[in-house]
């Protein structure tokens, strides 16, 4: 498991939370489909929130960016679990 918390002032702004996992498939989020399975180990975003009044300021952005530093991929090849609703 991985986790990455951003704070400014003292206060929590942002957080993102993943694994590492080798079992994943792209999605066609245009026409719903599956696309290729992969087997390659690369970090699966499970969650990511951002204070209401921090979006649109790149945070974000910023916390995929500390995950794929930490795990030395790019960010093309970071991954998100599908929402459960």
């Amino acid at each position: 498991m991985r986790a990455h918390l951003l704070k400014a002032n003292g206060c929590v702004i942002g957080y993102l939370t993943a694994h590492d996992a080798n079992r994943h498939r792209r999605w066609d989020l245009i026409d719903s489909s599956s696309g290729d399975k992969g087997d390659t180990l690369r970090p699966r975003g499970i969650l990511i929130w951002v204070a209401d009044v921090y979006r649109h300021r790149g945070v974000g952005a910023a916390l995929v960016q500390a995950l794929v530093d930490d795990f030395g991929c790019h960010v093309a090849d970071v991954y998100w679990s599908t929402p459960d609703q």
